[in-house]
């Protein structure tokens, strides 16, 4: 069977649509404990669970030990759940041969199970590594008979979209801004902003809009400054209101570093030069937000900053930008303080 999504497998459990093998694979360790953690805890009633489910641990068995149990039978009862957690640490669990078996002309024995599972088992491999072997006899055996999830970090657009599928899942919807704030001061640590959101759905009344304000207030962002405001004021070129948002940032480093702020202002600037671009070939603002994939707010701090920082000038921040990450990251053999860096960054920023 193909490789499935999250989702997909998170249906079919609920379908009570079940196979004999998941094994689950990649990055991302939380789309790979949701899926274990329902299985273990929906599959077999309360009552079953100790003679019919057994979870491993893959520092304390062997290959041997995994595929036996698989191959027995459910005690008085119609299932069991076989759950292997760190199954990396499983020698040739991933269809590795060992020297004994490839001068018997022996097939690794979790490759031979997979051929014909047992249909009363339900095995669940969950092996955080990022990447199988494609090419071998067991993975191609595995993707015929076994469901396969391949867990990736989630970036950028599609780490927003997560974002705001979570939240409605929860009853509540999210301002653009809002999910903004999350993705840029959480990032993609998916159990950290399950934390965050499922605390907002305790404290706010059900069906409430999320925004950016709730963000600062209960996930510990600054109640003061954002670095969306920040970009903000040197798209507008507001002096005043920038270098007062630095002058926090550097007394508050810790919460707004360097390293943060630069990334949002480079990526910024990229999308400008991106605006300039089109915008030359006469593409209307609201065919350019589209083609771009802007919301309203980002299409507008776009066209202000396209008045003030003319293409080429954009391109001398974004040089400028890649300077001063040298600098913070002591590339230069300076060993700067962050806060004022964050200072200069921005006076140099609002010359241009």
């Amino acid at each position: 069977m193909p490789t499935q999504t999250f989702e997909d497998i998170i249906a079919d459990i609920n379908a009570k649509k079940l196979q004999p093998v998941y094994f689950l694979y990649g990055e991302e360790g939380f789309f790979m404990d949701q899926i274990t953690a329902k299985i273990a805890k929906e599959i077999l009633p309360e009552e079953e669970r100790s003679f019919n489910q057994n979870i491993m641990y893959g520092g304390d068995v062997e290959l041997a030990d995994i595929v036996m149990a698989a191959r027995r039978f459910p005690m008085m009862a119609e299932k069991q759940v076989i759950i292997v957690k760190e199954a990396q640490e499983v020698a040739g669990i991933a269809g590795e041969v060992n020297e004994s078996q490839r001068a018997e002309n022996k097939e690794n024995p979790l490759t031979l199970y997979l051929q014909n599972p047992v249909p009363t088992t339900i095995l669940v491999i969950n092996y955080r590594k990022p990447k199988v072997d494609k090419r071998t006899r067991f993975y191609k055996t595995l993707n015929s008979n076994a469901v396969v999830l391949e867990s990736k970090k989630l970036y950028d657009r599609k780490l927003n979209a997560w974002i705001e599928r979570y939240i409605k899942s929860k009853g509540y919807t999210i301002v653009d801004q809002a999910v903004q704030l999350l993705a840029t001061y959480l990032g993609n640590d998916l159990e950290k902003l399950v934390n965050e959101l499922n605390k907002l759905a305790v404290i706010l009344p059900p069906k409430s809009a999320i925004t950016a304000t709730h963000i600062e207030e209960n996930v510990g962002i600054s109640k003061e400054y954002n670095i969306f405001e920040l970009w903000s004021a040197i798209a507008a070129k507001n002096a005043t209101k920038a270098h007062e948002i630095a002058y926090f940032f550097s007394k508050n480093s810790k919460d707004h570093h360097i390293a943060v702020t630069i990334a949002v202002l480079f990526n910024s600037f990229v999308n400008l030069l991106r605006y300039h671009q089109l915008a030359t070939k006469r593409v209307p603002p609201n065919s350019i937000n589209q083609k771009m994939g802007l919301n309203y707010f980002q299409g507008k701090d776009l066209q202000v900053a396209a008045r003030n920082y003319p293409a080429a000038n954009a391109v001398k921040v974004i040089s400028l930008l890649r300077h001063f990450d040298a600098r913070s990251k002591g590339v230069l053999g300076e060993n700067a303080d962050v806060g004022e860096l964050t200072k200069e960054l921005v006076a140099k920023i609002l010359y241009y």
